[in-house]
């Protein structure tokens, strides 16, 4: 079976994706095909409601399997005209349900947004909760306010096991800023990780403040997150 290419500059026309879902009893075929109009590009599966599983796309979109019904098409996906990304989605990842018990996960995208999707009856609803600044310096460009409106892509999120409200986001430059969800007008914490893409964010599920980071640079790096 075909699954999504990486190499953009040669995308097929109409080109489909498909998530394809194994079961260990069984791992020579896969037990659910959930098929997309796009390349799927990140999954994840909810850890209390398995059958929930949230999928980011090539295009921009994301969108909701639920596998105890239709496999056909999604439950929710986004649109153009309700969140979309304008960029493509590198990861997407399940939270806690928020305090109106709705089920919701989050989305980073190259675009430069992570973005906060919650399941509210047949719609999902979007809040942006954090937009990344380009914060290296640019020799060629006179202007700051060329500058302010460039944004860093998002690589990836990684949020704290012990405590909701943190997260971690890697970015294209090989930053990795720490945030919260508690208000997104600046980092709590900048750490200058690597030269390349970071592909990667893991914590530690025993020593909430460690971390791991991985890069297109062939490094693994471990991490205390009181220190730079």
């Amino acid at each position: 079976m075909k699954y999504f290419s990486d190499n953009f500059y040669e995308q097929e026309t109409k080109q489909q994706g498909c998530v394809c879902i194994f079961s260990l009893k069984n791992p020579s075929y896969p037990e659910y095909l959930c098929p997309s109009q796009v390349g799927v590009t990140c999954v994840d599966i909810h850890s209390e409601h398995p059958h929930m599983l949230a999928t980011g796309m090539a295009d921009g979109n994301v969108a909701v399997y639920n596998l105890q019904k239709s496999l056909s098409k999604p439950s929710y996906i986004s649109t153009a005209r309700n969140g979309k990304h304008q960029d493509i989605v590198w990861q997407v990842k399940w939270a806690k349900d928020n305090l109106d018990g709705y089920l919701n996960f989050y989305s980073v995208s190259g675009d430069g947004r992570v973005t906060n999707w919650t399941i509210v009856k047949t719609a999902l609803w979007y809040t942006d909760t954090l937009n990344i600044t380009f914060s290296k310096t640019l020799h060629n460009f006179s202007e700051e306010d060329t500058k302010t409106n460039l944004r860093d892509g998002g690589r990836c999120v990684a949020f704290n096991p012990n405590d909701d409200t943190m997260f971690l986001v890697g970015t294209d430059e090989g930053l990795i800023y720490k945030c919260t969800t508690e208000y997104s007008s600046r980092f709590l914490e900048t750490y200058p990780a690597h030269n390349t893409p970071i592909y990667n964010i893991a914590w530690n599920p025993y020593v909430p403040s460690i971390f791991l980071t991985c890069a297109a640079e062939w490094m693994i790096k471990i991490w205390d997150h009181n220190s730079t």
